[in-house]
């Protein structure tokens, strides 16, 4: 449960990161992309932290991963116990 806590987690972040910056960029139209505001450092930081935390695609395949992971194990452990009560029941 918690590789898939972190990677939705990242994921919202990492929208949540970027989307603001762009916003932010937008909003204030070319002065925020100057050298005399402070919006384009938060833009140039979204852009890298969202580089180095791993690239939404990624983060979206991670958690795939672990819901098909985590489904497997619960399917596993339902056919286990279905075959347990059925050897109890002859």
């Amino acid at each position: 449960a918690l590789p898939r806590a972190a990677a939705g987690a990242r994921l919202a972040a990492i929208d949540a990161l970027t989307l603001a910056a762009e916003e932010s960029v937008e909003l204030h139209g070319g002065i925020g992309f100057t050298w005399e505001g402070d919006i384009q450092l938060f833009y140039r930081r979204a852009r890298l932290l969202a580089s180095q935390w791993g690239g939404h695609a990624w983060w979206a395949q991670r958690l795939a991963r672990a819901l098909v992971k985590e489904r497997t194990v619960n399917e596993r452990t339902v056919n286990e116990q279905t075959a347990l009560a059925d050897s109890v029941a002859l």
